[in-house]
């Protein structure tokens, strides 16, 4: 979004917890403060939890302090606070969700905002959209790659191609299983994320 926005003239401030990086020049705002459970290794009918001094309410209420300086607020974060919060902020608030239905109160919360502020919520797929009752009004915005960093393969191996964070929840196992159906290699690729997993596998 960056590489897309600020040669266009858009000025950004990205806020992130401490520690957070980029793969492009720009300027981040570390937010100090204890990271929440990721919603993926929860059950579905897990309720918020939220740590002592959650670097998801430190950074929400730096949104507040900032907002009056900006025309639009866009949240990544798959987390509830983010969405609750939405109503009570004076600039508007894009949320792109980066997952599938996993949690009954997530979707409650992102089936709230669409109701009164349609046209928010984006998502990567349509497939990804279909996981939600409110899908059909979900915005696809796909993944936005740069097809100039990439060169097309006419004639390419005989290779299937796995890419993503090494988790249970991306479903590699998936991945090895058709690969072992159709007895085609298989090439991993992605941040190791959880090494038990791996094993697993």
């Amino acid at each position: 979004m960056v590489l897309a926005l600020q040669p266009r003239g858009y000025e950004i401030q990205i806020l992130a917890p401490c520690g957070s990086r980029l793969p492009v020049p720009a300027a981040i705002e570390e937010i100090p403060g204890a990271l929440q459970v990721p919603a993926q290794h929860q059950r579905r009918d897990q309720p918020i939890v939220m740590p002592s001094n959650s670097v998801l309410a430190n950074l929400w209420a730096r949104v507040r302090q900032l907002q009056q300086g900006y025309d639009l607020i866009v949240n990544f974060a798959y987390d509830w606070l983010p969405f609750y919060l939405t109503p009570w902020l004076s600039r508007p608030v894009a949320h792109l969700v980066s997952m599938a239905s996993i949690s009954e109160v997530m979707d409650q919360a992102i089936a709230t905002v669409i109701d009164q502020y349609p046209g928010s919520i984006g998502v990567y797929t349509r497939t990804q959209a279909a996981t939600f009752p409110f899908g059909d009004r979900c915005v696809c915005l796909g993944s936005g790659l740069d097809l100039s960093l990439y060169e097309f393969c006419a004639d390419p191996d005989d290779v299937l191609c796995w890419l993503g964070r090494i988790a249970p929840e991306k479903g590699l196992e998936d991945a090895v299983a058709a690969a072992n159906v159709t007895r085609t290699p298989l090439k991993i690729m992605g941040q190791m994320q959880d090494v038990d997993y791996w094993q697993r596998i």
